[in-house]
């Protein structure tokens, strides 16, 4: 005779854990705390890879549903570019025989995909709060409005840092999160007549030439010498008499 299925997403989740070597169950709770009954997971301890269990039932019989879970960034969204790993089988099956599904059907493309999508998380992370780090140190520097404080809730994950004020004739200064190897990038419009801007141009030029390792950075620039290489390259579009220039600074 058929065992009567079980309900509870936790509990299912503790016999099925019992049978995986170095997992736990967690009940399932809403974002207010309140437990809810169908949803639980099992985490592994160590790396925190973790496994959601859902129970759901419909006309015909009880299902539960095994779902890998990928690491959040730090605003809370997780990376829409790992794939969806599930499967979907009977609560009538016993706990020993679910586990062993987890492993032959999960385990073997979630343990290849789970460390990447840590490191691209941490990687990530890692940008966005510099990024708000240097959008300080430059408003400083400049005279402008230092950017809020850093909040996850409000600046999601690789947005640019916008800082308001600065020196006349520049807008839109942002500093935009480094993208794997580079560095945290300063972008800023300018826009000024022809002889101003091939100064400005010139300038930028001769920047690029500058041995700027610590301590060679001239300080008639606004910059003081520090460990980053500064660099400097602009686009020039002609309109009206006047030379629009987008500076990119590079950090």
């Amino acid at each position: 005779m058929q065992s009567r299925p079980i309900l509870n997403a936790y509990a299912l989740a503790k016999q099925i854990g019992e049978h995986l070597v170095g997992w736990r169950a967690e009940e399932g709770r809403d974002y207010d705390g309140t437990p809810m009954p169908d949803w639980a997971s099992l985490t592994r301890d160590g790396d925190g890879a973790r496994l959601g269990i859902i129970v759901a039932s419909n006309r015909r019989r009880t299902r539960v549903t095994v779902r890998p879970r990928w690491p959040r960034f730090r605003d809370g969204s997780t990376a829409l570019r790992w794939p969806i790993l599930e499967f979907t089988c009977s609560t009538s099956r016993s706990a020993p025989a679910l586990a062993r599904a987890i492993q032959r059907r999960l385990l073997g493309k979630y343990d290849v995909l789970y460390p990447l999508a840590v490191d691209e998380v941490r990687e990530s992370d890692t940008a966005t709060v510099e990024a708000w780090v240097v959008a300080k140190r430059v408003a400083r520097t400049i005279g402008a409005e230092p950017p809020p404080q850093d909040d996850p809730r409000w600046r999601p994950n690789d947005s640019p840092v916008r800082i308001y004020g600065g020196p006349a004739g520049v807008q839109a200064i942002k500093v935009v999160p480094r993208r794997r190897e580079e560095n945290a990038r300063v972008h800023f419009e300018v826009s000024l007549d022809e002889e101003a801007a091939v100064r400005v141009l010139n300038m930028i030029d001769a920047l690029t030439r500058f041995d700027t390792r610590p301590g060679t950075v001239p300080t008639d620039i606004g910059r003081e010498g520090n460990d980053s290489k500064l660099q400097c390259r602009a686009s020039r579009g002609e309109g009206d008499g006047h030379v629009c220039n987008q500076v990119h600074l590079h950090r």
